[in-house]
């Protein structure tokens, strides 16, 4: 199951995990309302490591990864290769601060672009190769989403 943060995060009672869950960090929803993340970094460790204690330990936590869907570049007025640092820069800090935290690196794009973004990674020492495609898989975005995105901004 893959439960998104800010869902999590408006829980007062948190439920004891019953199976294999991961975390999803809400970059989606972050930047299609808001057009940057409202959640620093600190508050994200420390919430995962709250929902780690409390839930149980999650199969990996999503980095603060930024979309390159056309809409959200507008809202963030950033390029593809911007977010795409952005997604890379993220997960290797969450990585070096919060090692308790596994996370699962994403290659962001939309329609193309998916070998920059590995290249991106694999010159920052992630071997993306070595990682569990558990998280890796569901993670290289553009389409990998439940449910619909709006196709122009709202």
């Amino acid at each position: 199951m893959f439960v998104s943060r800010r869902r999590l995060a408006k829980l007062n009672k948190l439920p004891r995990a019953k199976g294999q869950y991961s975390i999803d960090s809400g970059g989606f929803s972050e930047l299609s309302l808001h057009g940057q993340w409202t959640v620093s970094i600190e508050q994200y460790i420390a919430e995962v490591r709250r929902w780690m204690e409390w839930i149980g330990p999650p199969v990996f936590a999503a980095e603060m990864d930024h979309m390159c869907e056309p809409f959200i570049l507008q809202k963030t007025r950033k390029t593809v290769l911007q977010h795409q640092q952005l997604t890379v820069q993220n997960f290797l800090e969450l990585m070096s601060r919060a090692q308790t935290c596994r996370g699962s690196p994403s290659c962001r794009v939309h329609d193309r672009g998916i070998l920059d973004c590995v290249s991106m990674f694999e010159k920052a020492g992630v071997r993306l190769a070595k990682l569990p495609l558990v998280g890796l898989a569901v993670s290289v975005a553009g389409k990998a989403r439940c449910g619909s995105a709006p196709s122009s901004p709202a």
